[in-house]
């Protein structure tokens, strides 16, 4: 299957990186997610669209860590990461990339799940509302005091991972790891579950 084939056959927001770090195909789940129709992307260098960035600062950049890894023959676990909305604001999402290799080299399939942060706190409200008899659910918490890093930490609990899983996959250490889930247990007053 070719690298267009892939990207336009599939219904989530999808795109691809070519071998000159451009934009080569960019599906109409893309063009709603970032706002921006392919006719404008295909062809650009792929960091000057997408924009992508975590706590750290700027992933996306000519230097691109997927592509890097990917052409070492290492595994690219998917990964959280902030992109850039055509308006301006920012998205969370949670991005996966294919490596595929064609006769005219490597490209990178990026496929996005946007991250319903609200949703994956929710859960995790309820849970801690099971815990605590006479407690009464809520409506799902606003999330807008959580930091990018505790979004992303309560993704990683809500898909399943324990603390040293998390800190393992985002280089951090287990304490901060166990600090982030701390701040976020008090700013949506809600309980910490056993790790």
């Amino acid at each position: 299957m070719r690298v267009d084939e892939i990207v336009m056959g599939t219904a989530i927001p999808a795109f691809a990186r070519g071998p000159a770090g451009t934009i080569t195909a960019w599906n109409e789940a893309a063009e709603a997610l970032f706002g921006l129709p392919t006719d404008k992307v295909v062809g650009r260098p792929c960091h000057t669209v997408v924009e992508g960035c975590d706590d750290l600062g700027t992933y996306c950049c000519e230097r691109c860590p997927s592509w890097r890894a990917a052409t070492s023959g290492k595994p690219i676990h998917p990964y959280p990461m902030q992109v850039r909305h055509g308006l301006g604001r920012r998205i969370v999402v949670t991005v996966m990339i294919l490596v595929v290799t064609e006769d005219g080299g490597t490209s990178l399939v990026h496929l996005l799940e946007p991250v319903d942060a609200a949703k994956v706190v929710f859960s995790l409200r309820e849970e801690s509302s099971s815990l605590a008899p006479g407690r009464e659910s809520s409506s799902p918490p606003r999330t807008m005091d959580l930091t990018f890093r505790e979004l992303e930490i309560m993704h990683e609990l809500a898909v399943g991972h324990d603390c040293g899983m998390i800190a393992s996959r985002l280089m951090l250490s287990p304490t901060r790891v166990w600090d982030q889930i701390s701040s976020c247990v008090k700013k949506l007053e809600t309980r910490a579950r056993t790790m």
